[in-house]
């Protein structure tokens, strides 16, 4: 226990003993080459710069907007920059979302890493190991439980880390065991001819959606009529599906942003639209509706494909339509299961890959540790469904 006092004598946060919520908090044995800092609106424009340094970074660490929004509602303790010793840029990020979950697991606060885990820096990946060392020992081990007072921490695979770099995942866990609960990720390769790798079916339907596109208004870009449009979609897919509508301000926050690119196809009336980001050779789609004609039309399958050949002109490799195993988590016995196993086979139909992906669960209080063990030995599966629905 020598490395407990001597953290107790350094006066430091990070890497001995410091307060949080008025509270002295210690942090465990952990290098000296490294710090972290939570993220901060002084720290905010190093957050960006390292983000963007991260080839394999999701949009939502690279969003300025968003970052500002988790600043301004006070949600942003979750993200953290790690720092080594004598440079003044982080080598790496931890970026994570603080929820409180419902339903069956109703109290328990937990960190969710929706980007991937450690996003490490060109500096950075010389270090990864001591990195990871550090985020294991120093947030996970303490800052998580103790400044924070979370029950456990998820970690979600990034994308384009499990379709090109899938031996390189664990560098991104800070943990080394804890429940792991198995997915895929759907997408299409977008290298050559796109058309040609769909199935003679789906390539019939998208060639018929394609060719009423031409008959249609295309809406894209930041074109004033998108969120009008993106609106009134959403609204009608929430009433139809019974659950809370995606707000305006996040559809206005998406269409300000570089980083994504929307399309909406309309005649007197919305009929399908697609939002996708673009980073670094990746393209995710991240929002996809359609009215009951826009799909009996095969709009939504024609827009959708010409989002996919958009990106492909924009540089994208990868087109990535979500996880491939949803529909089998959900006992399809509501409006939200069923539409849930729809867009799945809709995803599915027009992927050309799927790739394996995970979610790591890594518990940090007794609680949690029940919790997690009864939804692992659950006897229906659908017990991941009722995790998820809980967020």
């Amino acid at each position: 226990m020598r490395w407990w006092r001597q953290a107790m004598r350094e006066p430091a946060v990070n890497g001995g003993v410091g307060l949080a919520r008025g509270r002295r908090v210690v942090i465990g044995p952990t290098s000296s080459r490294f710090r972290f800092e939570p993220l901060s609106a002084e720290n905010r424009t190093a957050w960006l710069a390292a983000a963007a340094q991260c080839t394999y970074a999701p949009a939502a660490a690279l969003e300025a907007s968003l970052i500002d929004l988790q600043l301004q509602q006070g949600q942003a303790a979750g993200n953290v920059l790690i720092f080594r010793e004598g440079l003044r840029e982080p080598v790496a990020l931890l970026p994570g979302e603080l929820i409180t979950r419902g339903g069956r697991f109703a109290g328990l606060r937990g960190l969710v890493s929706r980007t991937g885990g450690l996003l490490l820096t060109a500096c950075g990946l010389s270090d990864a190991a001591d990195v990871r060392e550090f985020a294991w020992r120093t947030l996970v081990r303490s800052y998580y439980p103790d400044a924070l007072r979370l029950d456990y921490v998820e970690i979600r695979t990034a994308p384009k880390m499990a379709i090109e770099q899938p031996a390189s995942v664990f560098r991104m866990i800070p943990f080394d065991y804890g429940y792991v609960d198995l997915n895929t990720i759907l997408y299409a390769d977008l290298s050559g001819e796109l058309l040609v790798k769909f199935k003679p079916k789906v390539r019939r339907e998208v060639l018929r959606g394609l060719q009423a596109l031409e008959d249609l208004h295309l809406l894209r870009g930041q074109e004033p009529a998108l969120l009008r449009q993106l609106s009134s979609l959403e609204a009608e897919k929430a009433a139809e599906l019974g659950v809370a509508r995606t707000p305006d301000a996040h559809f206005a926050r998406v269409l300000a942003s570089p980083l994504y690119q929307s399309f909406v196809a309309a005649d007197h009336r919305p009929l399908a639209a697609v939002i996708v980001s673009l980073h670094d050779g990746m393209a995710t789609l991240q929002y996809n509706a359609s009215t009951p004609e826009g799909k009996r039309r095969f709009i939504n399958k024609g827009l959708l494909v010409r989002a996919m050949l958009d990106c492909q002109q924009g540089g994208a490799r990868s087109f990535v339509l979500g996880n491939g195993r949803e529909d089998a988590r959900y006992g399809q016995t509501s409006a939200r299961d069923v539409d849930v196993a729809q867009v799945t086979f809709f995803k599915r139909s027009l992927s050309t890959h799927e790739a394996l992906c995970c979610r790591f669960f890594y518990p940090l209080s007794a609680k949690a540790q029940v919790a997690l063990g009864v939804l692992q030995w659950s006897s229906r599966w659908g017990g991941v469904a009722t995790w998820r629905d809980a967020e």
